[in-house]
């Protein structure tokens, strides 16, 4: 979640200014770039719908395990999706790029809940840590975005959004360990096996 908040930052902040600066809008009809903006996100949430039912069969029959692998699969989605957006000079490519990001980040969110759910079998601690998750994700957010801000005030939003999407890269360190550890956390099965302490 702090890779995922830092990135996110410069996304967020400058995906609007660099169609308008640097790649442009469709010249189809005399559209404001605002409703422009609205049907990109309209189109992803279509995507979002169109692909949801078919997920959430595979995850049922496949578990923890498979959660991970797609957890993986959507972060090199994102990240992928981020460099295409942010290196293009073309307007379509980076409309692809764009939609390919909240494809990703719509599919992997949910999930990423699941998977925090189904490994904390202790209910008493589970409000904790999605706060904490929440919470280093906002970290993510405040400490990266001056970063990469600054970046993009020195080398263009081209840097900023680059630098936006390795970000990500240490995210699939920790899926790649899950996928490895066949979606569990060893140390929370450790925790929960080790007796208690008065």
């Amino acid at each position: 979640e702090l890779f995922m908040g830092a990135s996110s930052e410069a996304f967020d902040r400058l995906k609007e200014a660099h169609f308008l600066r640097d790649v442009g809008l469709p010249a189809v009809g005399s559209l404001d770039p605002v409703v422009w903006f609205g049907i990109f996100w309209l189109a992803g949430m279509i995507l979002n719908i169109a692909a949801i039912g078919s997920l959430i069969k595979r995850v049922e029959r496949g578990g923890r395990q498979t959660i991970a692998q797609y957890l993986f699969g959507f972060t090199v989605l994102e990240l992928g999706a981020m460099l295409v957006f942010a290196l293009t000079g073309s307007t379509w490519v980076a409309i692809v790029g764009l939609l390919g990001v909240f494809f990703a980040r719509n599919m992997a969110n949910p999930l990423y809940t699941t998977w925090l759910n189904q490994q904390i079998t202790d209910s008493s601690v589970r409000a904790t840590v999605l706060s904490l998750t929440g919470q280093s994700n906002a970290v993510g957010q405040a400490a990266g975005g001056p970063v990469l801000g600054a970046l993009g005030n020195v080398w263009g939003i081209r840097a900023a959004l680059n630098a936006g999407a390795l970000a990500i890269a240490p995210a699939l360190g920790l899926y790649a360990r899950a996928i490895a550890h066949h979606g569990r956390e060893p140390e929370l099965d450790e925790l929960t096996a080790a007796p208690a302490v008065d």
